[in-house]
């Protein structure tokens, strides 16, 4: 657990003193989630949160469940002030959002067993779910991480950027679940679907993607995906579909469903 007096402490500086410090007095916002972040912060603000997040990832192993939501947080806020940079400047709105949904992705105790059931001996731990994650993205891999991560049973045992890392991965880590992008470089997210599983039968793949085109999310069908979800989702969306898809049910958009069900 990060000590709250000294990591902890640094950490929150590092991330919001680029907001505060070395700006001017800023007058209170004339309407309520419409105020966009000062453009020329943008670079400050990746270089404090950088800092703070090497904080935690020298801790990782010592992170509690306070210091994994703060890093998911954090993990959040530089997605957004990445995209800015990118040419898509955020008001502070939507960013609040994103944060008070991660606030609520605290993992649940899990109840003890009762002490006159079984025989005495030591209650079985719930298996552990295994996942990779592949997409091109730095920042959307990340979150995810963060996200599995305060879920408490749900493991990233490994990562991947392009479509033919992620089929290399599979085969070697076969893994219980994987979150796949569809454009991705060296292969494609439909061809690197039905190769994985060629590889790793039963590994499940749910597909998580920016492209809504009905065409698209039957291929992906095809190609032996078990469910497809659009990006941008809530956390409550993503965490839900992948549950469904890991009981083993399909997760499909119901758009689409209803589409191929009139055929």
């Amino acid at each position: 657990m990060l000590a709250r007096s000294s990591a902890f402490s640094r950490v929150i500086l590092l991330a919001f003193r680029p907001w505060g410090a070395k700006s001017p007095r800023r007058k209170q916002p004339e309407a309520a989630g419409d105020k966009l972040v000062n453009p020329n912060h943008y670079h400050g603000i990746l270089v404090a949160l950088d800092q703070a997040l090497l904080v935690f990832k020298k801790a990782e192993h010592e992170l509690s469940a306070e210091d994994r939501q703060l890093l998911l947080q954090l993990e959040i806020i530089r997605s957004y002030v990445l995209k800015a940079e990118s040419g898509h400047p955020f008001a502070l709105a939507p960013l609040t959002a994103a944060l008070r949904a991660a606030q609520s992705s605290r993992p649940q105790p899990q109840p003890l067993a009762s002490s006159d059931e079984g025989d005495g001996a030591a209650p079985e731990k719930p298996a552990r779910v295994r996942v990779v994650v592949a997409d091109d993205h730095d920042s959307v891999r990340a979150i995810l991480r963060a996200l599995f991560a305060a879920e408490g049973d749900i493991d990233v045992i490994a990562e991947a950027s392009n479509g033919r890392e992620a089929v290399e991965i599979v085969a070697a880590a076969r893994p219980d679940l994987v979150m796949m992008d569809l454009n991705m470089p060296l292969l494609d997210g439909i061809s690197a679907t039905r190769e994985s599983l060629r590889a790793s039968p039963e590994s499940k793949v749910l597909v998580f993607s920016a492209n809504r085109d009905p065409a698209m999310v039957q291929r992906a069908a095809e190609a032996g995906a078990v469910g497809y979800l659009y990006k941008p989702a809530t956390r409550q969306m993503l965490l839900s579909a992948v549950r469904e898809v890991l009981a083993g049910r399909t997760c499909f958009p119901e758009s689409v469903v209803a589409v191929a069900a009139r055929r």
